[in-house]
Formats: C-alpha cells, sequence, structure tokens
C-alpha cells in the first residue's frame, strides 16, 4: 500500500539539488536538508512500523538508491554501518 507524501525521487532530486559537490553528508544531515526544503507535509511525518517518521526512512532509501544503484552518488563508510555521502566532482 502506498502512502502520500514525498516520494524516493522528489528525496532524490531535492538532496541533488542542495549537496555541494566534494563535501561528505551523513544521514542525519540529509534529513535536515529534505526537512528544511519546505516540502515536508502531515504524511511524510507520519510514523512507520520502525518507529520513524515516513520521510526518514525514505531519505535513507534516496541515499542508498542514488549511491548503490545510480552511482550519483560516492559513499563512505566511516563506522560499521553508518554511512556519509558526496556528489563526486
Amino acid at each position: 500500500m502506498s502512502h502520500p507524501g514525498l516520494t524516493g525521487k522528489e528525496i532524490e532530486q531535492i538532496l541533488l539539488d542542495s549537496f555541494v559537490p566534494l563535501r561528505w553528508y551523513t544521514r542525519k544531515e540529509a534529513i535536515e536538508i529534505v526537512e528544511k526544503s519546505g516540502r515536508i507535509t502531515d504524511d511524510d511525518r507520519r510514523i512507520i512500523d520502525s518507529g520513524e517518521p515516513q520521510f526518514h526512512r525514505r531519505t535513507s532509501n534516496a541515499l542508498r538508491n542514488l549511491a548503490r544503484l545510480s552511482n550519483v552518488l560516492e559513499r563512505n563508510e566511516i563506522n560499521p554501518g553508518f554511512w556519509q555521502y558526496r556528489i563526486p566532482e
């Protein structure tokens, strides 16, 4: 079942429009960027099964997709399971 709110593709575009090339961003920073975009709705803030807001999960998925599936972002594991992301030059 699909839930309203920002789609993963919309979140990907927010991140790509906001990230500065060669600067590393954490998941937390990416979530803050999406939140500050002014596009978050009550549907995006809905708490999902994992206990987090829907847009947090969709932001994580967007980062992973941009890094692993489309190779638009580089990623670097700085601690086990803790990644940072950047737009390469």
